[in-house]
């Protein structure tokens, strides 16, 4: 194995409290100023830190990094890091707890920039695995380097020495370790694999010779397929058998006929779905003949008159309605996207691509976690919002949703419980 190897870090700590001797001896000049403490740490071939800090009256004879609870500035720590790259830093900040200063410390190291260090793998080429050994990198251990760190300033020690064998993370895989002699015999199991997908008219097989490169081991020396490259796969035979609707034709709750010229509803197959069947078909190096899974198969009869089952929103009333087997089931007020912010919700015809309970949702500028999550049109979805005391009217103009359909709990929960992935939703 071929890790990087670095030398053993000098550490020199200078911690000195201003002496004055009986003779009225001059002091020196290397002597530091009273109550200064200062770590200085290097890492050979890596960084040099120094870290320091002044000590507070009733701390001189005692613990560094024990806190005073009523102090409410806290200590002031100060570090500056200069690495062989010409990477430099100098930062202070206040603690007032040992946490804290855990957390300074980690957040300061993790800026340093590093490779890294990767386990060793596969790749296949020219009709074989060839083996990638693992890198060493040099990214620090923090929580390790913290350890060290506070055990010195707690004695107040003058050295420390730090090595890529006691502070440095590491691969944990190397090509001699058991796991990946284990993990070569599973990729070249999954090269007898043979997937057959069933169309109506048609099928597709999937081979060694259309998956073989997209193999590889993940963390655990288990084989898988590379995320993108499959769903790449996958997309490639959907572009040719879906059937998407241009566009569809229905009668809104008002009695007025509308066609949604954007439409994502048809015969569709659900990319990412599929995705993980085929990792496991794969995997198990079987010949397998099935469907494709489908995120939505197709209109069913009478979906849109007689036979009614789709949600329908209407952004210009704020209403949605909820139609199952031609039975209105329900109707509420709703917010949805803020138009003055640009976060209109788009009009189209789509489906649920799935629900998920007690979800957060991230955005620029927002974070908010909701108990029912049915999205619709990539990070848009119905959903309830707790936060909003009223709903429907002008709200949505200028305190409106990122795009979202916003709902009642109450109403969020009926269509989490009564609506399926591929179920139809009408924006217009």
């Amino acid at each position: 194995m071929n890790y990087l190897i670095y030398p053993l870090l000098l550490l020199v700590v200078n911690f000195s409290c201003t002496q004055t001797k009986n003779t009225g001896e001059k002091k020196s000049k290397n002597q530091k100023k009273e109550g200064l403490y200062e770590l200085k740490i290097i890492s050979d071939g890596q960084f040099t830190a120094l870290l320091s800090t002044k000590e507070q009256q009733s701390q001189r004879k005692g613990d560094l990094i024990k806190f005073d609870e009523k102090d409410t500035i806290g200590k002031l720590w100060r570090i500056k890091i200069k690495t062989t790259k010409n990477f430099t830093m100098d930062s202070s900040f206040h603690v007032r707890n040992l946490g804290a200063l855990k957390s300074q410390l980690n957040g300061v190291f993790q800026k340093i920039p590093f490779e890294s260090p990767k386990n060793c793998n596969y790749r296949f080429n020219n009709n074989k695995f060839e083996a990638l050994e693992s890198v060493a990198g040099n990214q620090i251990d923090t929580s390790k380097l913290n350890k060290y760190i506070l055990t010195k300033i707690k004695n107040k020690g003058q050295e420390l020495s730090i090595n890529y064998n006691n502070a440095y993370k590491k691969p944990k895989y190397s090509l001699n370790d058991r796991a990946a002699v284990e993990g070569l015999k599973s990729l070249k199991k999954c090269l007898a694999s043979e997937i057959t997908y069933k169309f109506n008219n048609a099928e597709v097989k999937i081979t060694k010779k259309d998956f073989a490169e997209l193999l590889k081991l993940d963390s655990n020396m288990h084989a898988e397929l590379i995320t993108v490259k499959g769903a790449r796969l996958i997309q490639k035979i959907a572009n040719e058998f879906d059937i998407i609707e241009k566009s569809i034709t229905f009668t809104t709750n008002a009695g007025l006929q509308k066609t949604i010229e954007h439409s994502e509803l048809g015969k569709r197959i659900d990319v990412y779905r599929e995705l993980s069947k085929l990792e496991k078909d794969i995997i198990s190096g079987e010949k397998v003949e099935r469907e494709p899974i489908y995120g939505m198969k197709g209109l069913p009869n009478g979906v849109f008159d007689s036979n009614k089952n789709y949600v329908e929103v209407s952004i210009s009333d704020q209403k949605i309605w909820f139609y199952k087997n031609g039975d209105l089931i329900t109707e509420s007020n709703i917010v949805t996207g803020c138009p003055r912010r640009g976060h209109s919700t788009p009009p189209g015809a789509y489906y649920v691509k799935y629900k998920g309970r007690n979800v957060v949702l991230d955005g620029p500028g927002y974070s908010s976690r909701v108990s029912f999550w049915m999205p619709f049109n990539k990070g848009i979805g119905l959903h309830d919002a707790r936060w909003r005391r009223k709903f429907g009217q002008q709200i949505y103009i200028s305190n409106g949703s990122h795009g979202c359909v916003n709902l009642p709990t109450a109403t969020a929960q009926l269509l989490f419980e009564q609506i399926q992935p591929g179920s139809i939703i009408i924006c217009y």
